[in-house]
Order: structure tokens, then C-alpha cells, then sequence
């Protein structure tokens, strides 16, 4: 390997070393550099290859050899002539022999320059991907900025939104998208921060260092490009085809071929059986010369065999060269269309920047739809923001590969500007507006939902959550089977259930129901089980447990009252979170309803009445209010199919739902719960 090449490899090495700015990532490659796999892997290559140089080029000069001969014979008369002749000297390759050895040799060096140029090629692959893992976490990390961003003004203007939905002023269209934008942010920040972890997982292992998040970003540096015959004296993938081009092209000629020749010297001497000297010693020298009869056929088949080594080479190196054009070329307009796209991208993100800035100036000063249509804006603002930095993403990646290629970089080339500063702006409402929200909020009754099978909801909360604010569900009763209870997984699966929904103002209690808990042997079990599932961050435990699946409970409905009283004044003080009641519409005639359950630690009550007469219902609404002397309950009713029409909404729908709401409403009663999610979600809603 030339010194010009050297130098030009440790330049482009060195070159993509330093693309970066100082810091976080210089220290990373530095790392990767020193302590890599790759780097050690190729040390050891290295130290292989040496080796064997070294053991050739001792062969090609004099060697020292040594003979030993046993003698048996008669010398004289009964003289015994048994003993050794030995000889010690020193011999040299001529010739052919000569030419072989050098060739062996020249082929060794090759070998250990090609071992340097495989290393090489290693560690700039290896920064290549080093690079590239980089370039996923800081994209990553521009993602989650801008996510977040995104949702906490959308989730602010919740509140306003649901209002105007039951008051019948938005429009469906309207609310739909808005679920959607957040949804799809909700799913984009989890992609953002898997790829955050997958990048610095794979950082991880290129450094061998036990990196911790957050690492400091940092952005492409100008680079001076390479011409070809740089590239082809800094480049292995181009230098170790072309060298051995080189090598084969200086063999292909042959002075000597097939004729092999050998001197030697020594210095002889024998020695009888008793190892008696005798004789004298004699300067030896000999030349061995050895040729194949038919020398002509063995010089053209060496010539051919040579050539045709030298045009394989030539060949791979063309190979290598085109493929290295075609590659640099892919990548030059790579980044060429990527950077018309992101000026395409950009002029398009401006329009919507303006766009969105009206949007929150109409918002501010004008009544009706203005905050949907702001809301709107904000999420084609957040999208097109999400796809320039996509766009940022490839024009990085472009660079990235552009500079393996031994390609310069015109400019630097930073991180993009923040984007997500549009979205920081808040909405300040007219005060007709604040004023009609916060009347809606007052006076709406708020809609919850039982959720016996909760196996979706753990599986796949984003979408579930989304769907239960669609329908306007602000209290979930989540129920849990006996193998989710079991499940390792329940702690995180329902903590990302929780945060989901907390992030949508829906609040998540527990829902449990087994009749046989109210009886006094059946308590214990309970117990346990409120204490085994304590670690729970839930909003609240609602015990549906109800006597009339207990056998024969009208001849005994006293006794059995007053077990169930005792079973909830034991789940109140066992549990972790606030409990609610459910029961039939019929115990409202105990007398000091109210106050027993307050005595029990029950802080709300859940009326069952199935019914889908207003009338009925606002009676037994009144009649709750007189039983329960203060203590805050809702009014469950169903749209259970199984159920007949008068009893269930099913029929009747959602339409019918709202109905009962403004009759709940106009008989002040602020909470409605419906039986259950899995009919529910069946209905337009």
C-alpha cells in the first residue's frame, strides 16, 4: 500500500470522523473506533496476516540445512567400518525457485494490505451505521418533540369540545377527525419511541459503552469532496481490487518460470561407531537445477493461468469502480430530490403556519365552529411537520451515505429549526364562549359505560379509549377476568390503559361482581382479592353485587341486605380507591338507605333501572333523591338485546340514550351509566 493512499484513507476516515459537530456523537465514534467488534475483529486479521509475511520473507534468503548419513561397510580386514557422515551448510533459491518464493511473498504483502483495507472498510460501514442510529434517535427525538407538543393544547380544548358535542353544536365530521388526529399522535409517539430505544440499543452495541438517555443531538458539518482517483487511492472497496489488479499485472511477465535452481555449501565430515573421527573434512558445494522436459508447454501454461489472474482482477476492479459511480450517482440524486422535496415541503408548511395563525386569531374573537376549525389547522400543521422532518430524515441518511462514498458535503448541513412552536400557541376562547362551555359542563349529564370484557381494552387502549370518547363515555367500569388477574402483564397493560384514558379525561375504575362475596364465609375471598390487586393505579372500585342471584333471596331479602352492607364496609376499608354501589332500584325502600351506605364507606351509588320511559325514570330519580339523602348516584340503563324493548335502549339507540340523559338532566341527576360497552359500541353513535 502507497503512502499516498494511506494518507488518503486516514483523510476520508478521519473525514468521516469529524463530519459531525463536537460532542455526543464524536464521542461515539471515537468509541466505536477504538472498542468496537469490528475494530478488534480486524486487528486480529491484521496480526494474522503479518504473521505470515513474516514466516515467508524468512524463507527467500540462505537457509541452513543439515544431512545425516548412516554408514555400514568393511574397512580392511575385520575392521568394522559402521558410523555416519554429516553435513552442515547453508543454501539460497535461485532462478525460478527464486522468482517463486517472491511471488509467495509479494502475495503475503498482499494479503496483509488487503487484511488493512477489509479493517478499514469495517470501521466505515460501521460508522456508516453508527451514523445512521444517530440519525434515528435525533429524528426520533424531533418526533416526540413535536408530538407532545401537538397534544397538550389539543387536550386542553377537550373539555370545550365535549360540551358543544351535547349541546348538539358539533358536528360529527368535526369530532371524528379530532379523535383521529389524536389517536394517530397517540400511535405515532409510541412509534417514535420504540425507534428512540431501537436506535440507542443499536449504538449500544456498535460502542460497547452503557449509554443512557437523553444524548445531545448534534448536526452534518461541511466536507470536501473526493475526485476519482482520490477515491480510488482512499476508498478499500475501490483500493483492494485495484492492488490486486497491480499485483498480478507486475507477475504477469517471467524471466525464470519453470526453471528451478538451488545452491548450497556445507561442511562434511564422518564419524564411526565409536564416534571417532576419521578422515578429512571437506568443503562441500553443489547446484541442484531442475526443468520440466517440455519447458515451452509449462511457460505458456504459466502465462495464461498469470493473465487470466490479471484480467479477473482488472475485471472485479471495473466492477467495483462501476458499481461505485453507480452507487455515488444514487446517492447524489437521493439527496437532490430530497432537498427539492423538503423546499416543496417547507413552502407548503409556511402556507399552513399562516393558515393556522388565522385559524387562532378567528378562534379568539369569534363564536361557533372557530375552535374545531383551529383544532383542524393544528393537526394539517402537526402532519406536514411530521413529513419535513421525515423529509430532513432522508436528506441526513443521503449525506450519511454520500460521505462513505468518499463524496463531500457543500454545506452544513443542522438540525431543522423547531417546528413545534406554532403548536405551543394557546387558544384564548371568547368569554360568550368560556361561558357557554362552562355552562354545558355544569349542566350535561356526564355518560359512563360498564366494561365487563376488558381484553381490548388492555390489548389495544389507544384505539379503545378513542372509541369510548367517540361515544362520549367519561367513567369506565372495567371488569377483569380470573386469567388477567393472574397475568404477569395486568400492572403495565393497566397502567397504559390509565394513562390513555386519563389523557382523554376518562376516568377507569375497577368493576367486580360475584354474588357469593355477600355472604359471610364468601368474604374472605374478596379480601384477598382487593389486597392482591392494591398495586392497581385505578380511579375508583365499583362492587356490582347484586342478592337476587343468591337462591331464595325474597324469603330472606332483610338478612341478606345487611350482609351485603357488611361485605361493602369491609371492601371500603380493604380497598385502595373510592367505592361505588351497585344495586336494583327496588333496596331504594331500606329505610336509612343513605346513611347505611355512607356508614359502609360508599361514597357513590348505581341504581339499576332498566327502563325506557323518561317518566319512569325521573320518578325513580326522585325517589333516589328522598332515599339516598345526599349521597351522589347515577341511573344505569341498558341496551342489552336480550332484554325486551321497554326495558332496554337498544332499539332506540343512542338517540334514545340522549333522551334519557336530558330527562336525567331536567330531574338533576349528573350521571348516567350504561349496561354494557360490548352492545354499546354496536350503535351509531
Amino acid at each position: 500500500m502507497s503512502k499516498r493512499g494511506f494518507f488518503y484513507g486516514m483523510l476520508l476516515l478521519c473525514g468521516l470522523a469529524a463530519t459531525l459537530h463536537a460532542g455526543e456523537l464524536a464521542t461515539l465514534e471515537q468509541a466505536y473506533l477504538q472498542h468496537g467488534a469490528d475494530t478488534r475483529q480486524a486487528a486480529y486479521a491484521g496480526q494474522a496476516a503479518q504473521g505470515q509475511l513474516q514466516q515467508l520473507q524468512a524463507m527467500v534468503g540462505w537457509q541452513l540445512y543439515a544431512t545425516v548419513s548412516p554408514r555400514l561397510g568393511r574397512e580392511g580386514e575385520g575392521a568394522n567400518s559402521s558410523g555416519v557422515e554429516s553435513t552442515l551448510g547453508i543454501s539460497h533459491a535461485l532462478l525460478g525457485s527464486r522468482e517463486r518464493l517472491q511471488r509467495d511473498v509479494a502475495m503475503a504483502q498482499l494479503q496483509l494490505t488487503q487484511a488493512e483495507l477489509r479493517a478499514r472498510q469495517s470501521q466505515l460501514v460501521g460508522l456508516q451505521q453508527l451514523r445512521l442510529a444517530y440519525l434515528d434517535y435525533t429524528h426520533a427525538t424531533l418526533q416526540l418533540a413535536l408530538v407532545q407538543a401537538f397534544l397538550s393544547q389539543q387536550e386542553k380544548a377537550t373539555p370545550h369540545l365535549l360540551a358543544r358535542r351535547q349541546q348538539g353544536l358539533m358536528l360529527p365530521s368535526d369530532e371524528q377527525t379530532y379523535l383521529a388526529g389524536i389517536s394517530e399522535a397517540r400511535l405515532r409517539q409510541e412509534q417514535a419511541q420504540a425507534q428512540r430505544s431501537q436506535a440507542l440499543q443499536q449504538l449500544r452495541q456498535l460502542t460497547s459503552l452503557p449509554l443512557e438517555e437523553p444524548l445531545q443531538l448534534a448536526a452534518f458539518r461541511g466536507q470536501p469532496a473526493s475526485d476519482e482517483q482520490q477515491a480510488i487511492l482512499a476508498l478499500p472497496a475501490l483500493q483492494e481490487p485495484y492492488q490486486r489488479w497491480q499485483q498480478w499485472q507486475q507477475q504477469a511477465q517471467s524471466r525464470w518460470d519453470g526453471i528451478n535452481a538451488n545452491v548450497a555449501v556445507g561442511l562434511g565430515q564422518k564419524q564411526d561407531s565409536r564416534g571417532r573421527l576419521y578422515g578429512n573434512n571437506n568443503l562441500q558445494a553443489n547446484l541442484s537445477l531442475n526443468m520440466p522436459l517440455s519447458l515451452d508447454d509449462y511457460r505458456s501454461g504459466s502465462r495464461q493461468q498469470r493473465q487470466a489472474e490479471a484480467d479477473a482482477a482488472l475485471l472485479a476492479y471495473e466492477q467495483a469502480r462501476q458499481q461505485w459511480q453507480t452507487s455515488r450517482e444514487q446517492q447524489q440524486s437521493a439527496l437532490r430530490l430530497a432537498r427539492l422535496e423538503q423546499q416543496n415541503q417547507g413552502d407548503y408548511l409556511r402556507a399552513l403556519q399562516q393558515a393556522l395563525f388565522e385559524r387562532q386569531l378567528r378562534a379568539q374573537r369569534l363564536p361557533g365552529d372557530t375552535l374545531e376549525q383551529w383544532l383542524a389547522a393544528r393537526y394539517r400543521y402537526y402532519r406536514q411537520a411530521l413529513a419535513m422532518l421525515a423529509g430532513w430524515q432522508q436528506e441526513q441518511a443521503a449525506l450519511v451515505r454520500l460521505a462513505a462514498q468518499g463524496d463531500g458535503i457543500a454545506a452544513d448541513a443542522p438540525l431543522p429549526q423547531p417546528l413545534q412552536q406554532p403548536l405551543q400557541q394557546p387558544v384564548n376562547l371568547p368569554e360568550s364562549a368560556q361561558r357557554a362551555a362552562s355552562e354545558g359542563q355544569r349542566t350535561a349529564v356526564s355518560w359512563g359505560s360498564y366494561v365487563w370484557d376488558s381484553r381490548q381494552a388492555l390489548k389495544d387502549p389507544w384505539k379503545v379509549v378513542a372509541a369510548w370518547q367517540r361515544y362520549g363515555v367519561q367513567r369506565v367500569l372495567l371488569g377483569l377476568t380470573a386469567a388477567q388477574i393472574a397475568s404477569p402483564h395486568l400492572t403495565a397493560d393497566m397502567a397504559r390503559l390509565l394513562d390513555s384514558a386519563h389523557q382523554h379525561g376518562i376516568a377507569v375504575e375497577l368493576l367486580l361482581g360475584d354474588s357469593s362475596w355477600i355472604a359471610p364465609d364468601g368474604r374472605a375471598a374478596l379480601q384477598v382479592l382487593l389486597q392482591q390487586l392494591a398495586t392497581l393505579r385505578m380511579d375508583g372500585l365499583s362492587l356490582d353485587l347484586e342478592i337476587e342471584q343468591l337462591p331464595n333471596w325474597q324469603s330472606r331479602q332483610a338478612a341478606l341486605q345487611q350482609q351485603w352492607l357488611q361485605t361493602l364496609a369491609m371492601a371500603a376499608r380493604t380497598a385502595a380507591w373510592p367505592l361505588a354501589a351497585t344495586f336494583h332500584h327496588r333496596h331504594l325502600a331500606m329505610p336509612g338507605l343513605g346513611r347505611q351506605l355512607r356508614e359502609a364507606g360508599v361514597q357513590r351509588a348505581d341504581i339499576m333501572l332498566f327502563s325506557t320511559s323518561t317518566h319512569t325514570v325521573s320518578l325513580g330519580v326522585a325517589r333516589a333523591t328522598a332515599a339516598l339523602d345526599g349521597l351522589p348516584f347515577s341511573m344505569v340503563q341498558s341496551v342489552e338485546k336480550i332484554l325486551p324493548a321497554q326495558e332496554s335502549q337498544y332499539q332506540s339507540g343512542t338517540a334514545g340514550l340522549r333522551r334519557m340523559a336530558q330527562a336525567l338532566q331536567a330531574a338533576h341527576c349528573r350521571m348516567m351509566f350504561i349496561q354494557d360497552w360490548a352492545t354499546l359500541q354496536t350503535l351509531l353513535p
